[in-house]
Formats: C-alpha cells, sequence, structure tokens
C-alpha cells in the first residue's frame, strides 16, 4: 500500500492503543511529582548558598 511519506509517518502514533484512564492518571501523577522534586531542589540550591 502507498501513500505520502508525510502520511506514513503518522501511522505509529496512529497505531498505538490508547491510554486507559488509570494509565492517565498515573502519568499525570508522576509530572507533579517531577515538577514538585524540581522545585524543591532549586530550593535546596538556594538554601545552601549557591553550589553551582
Amino acid at each position: 500500500m502507498y501513500c505520502h511519506p508525510h502520511a506514513a509517518k503518522k501511522w505509529p502514533q496512529a497505531m498505538k492503543p490508547k491510554a486507559t484512564p488509570a494509565q492517565i492518571e498515573q502519568a499525570r501523577i508522576m509530572r507533579a511529582a517531577k515538577i514538585a522534586k524540581r522545585i524543591f531542589l532549586a530550593r535546596q540550591k538556594d538554601l545552601f548558598g549557591g553550589y553551582e
């Protein structure tokens, strides 16, 4: 089967199964944890006087 090269690039994404609600919730939790960790570590640097 032939198609335009740009359309062929989109096939792998289109063929992926849709995420379940549990997977979406897990991704949201992990994203929030990552942001919280980044904020926490940024505050730690300030606390101990500018170690780079």
